[in-house]
């Protein structure tokens, strides 16, 4: 199981002697997304815009969980973060973001009692859509002004149903909880996620395969209990039925590999720009 926890200091110099921190590297990131619920008509599509911009010593760019085709099950932590020395997130001011109709939109930073920076507005409905949007940072707060330009694909079409309600059962053909849709690119990826609070500490079970392939779920094969392999890798089994009602999730979104890149000024890894459709299947019962 992925569990996810936050980072923790340790000295280590190669030979022994006084510590030194590496040094500070930071990224930015930012994410514009279109949410609909799917298994519920009167629910309005929410566009959103959200950024972060973190730097701490010899900090890394997160790797993508899951790989292509590997099933993750990831435990996320209900015990609030504690401040850590040396770890912090940066501002870049105001951030204006323009969707492909050249509709512009600014977001301004909020920053909490700890100092920590963040990013998060609701868009104007009918924002996000395909095409190429323009991003312009005026800078401050560590990170410098910035221009930067992303194209999105279009949203895939989910031919699945589920209703409110609906009671999904015991696994049939080689897949748990399928997703099937058309639509959809080789350079896209499309990660299904399935949410239950009541199995194990906020648990998250991830797949993520290319948009082309035009269906994912749980394989059957992968369920029990049991720890299996998939082309080598370890991971553990995931059940063959959630507690209570869960969510299934799915996000469609370029694939690792594509999501566009820029520079910043101040941050050494650079940054990175992508927008993300997601589709929610909500209240369902086994």
């Amino acid at each position: 199981m992925e569990a996810e926890s936050q980072p923790v200091l340790v000295s280590i110099r190669t030979g022994g002697g006084p510590c030194a921190d590496p040094p500070v590297w930071g990224y930015g990131e930012i994410v514009i997304k279109k949410s609909v619920i799917l298994n519920d008509p009167m629910a309005p599509a929410t566009d959103t815009f959200s950024a972060r911009f973190p730097a701490s010593p010899g900090l890394v760019l997160p790797t993508p969980l899951p790989a292509n085709g590997q099933v993750v099950v990831k435990a996320i932590p209900r015990s609030p973060q504690c401040p850590i020395p040396g770890y912090k997130t940066l501002s870049a001011g105001p951030i204006v973001v323009t969707n492909p109709k050249g509709v512009p939109f600014q977001v301004q930073p909020t920053i909490a009692s700890d100092g920590s920076v963040s990013y998060a507005a609701t868009l104007p409905a009918g924002f996000v859509q395909p095409g190429t949007y323009q991003l312009a940072a005026a800078g401050g707060g560590g990170v410098g002004s910035f221009q930067a330009s992303l194209t999105a694909g279009a949203d895939i079409s989910v031919t699945s149903q589920y209703t409110v309600g609906w009671t999904v059962g015991a696994a049939s053909g080689n897949m748990l909880y399928p997703v099937n849709w058309t639509g959809g690119g080789s350079d896209e990826a499309v990660t299904l996620r399935v949410d239950s609070d009541q199995f194990v500490s906020d648990s998250v079970w991830l797949v993520r395969v290319t948009a082309a392939a035009g269906t994912v779920g749980l394989p059957v094969s992968d369920l029990g209990g049991v720890p299996g392999q998939s082309q080598g890798v370890q991971y553990p089994q995931v059940p063959t039925s959630l507690p209570g009602t869960f969510e299934i999730r799915v996000d469609v979104g370029p694939d690792p590999s594509h999501v566009p890149t820029f520079t910043v000024p101040g941050l050494t890894l650079g940054g990175r720009a992508f927008v993300v459709y997601e589709c929610k299947f909500t209240g369902l019962n086994n």
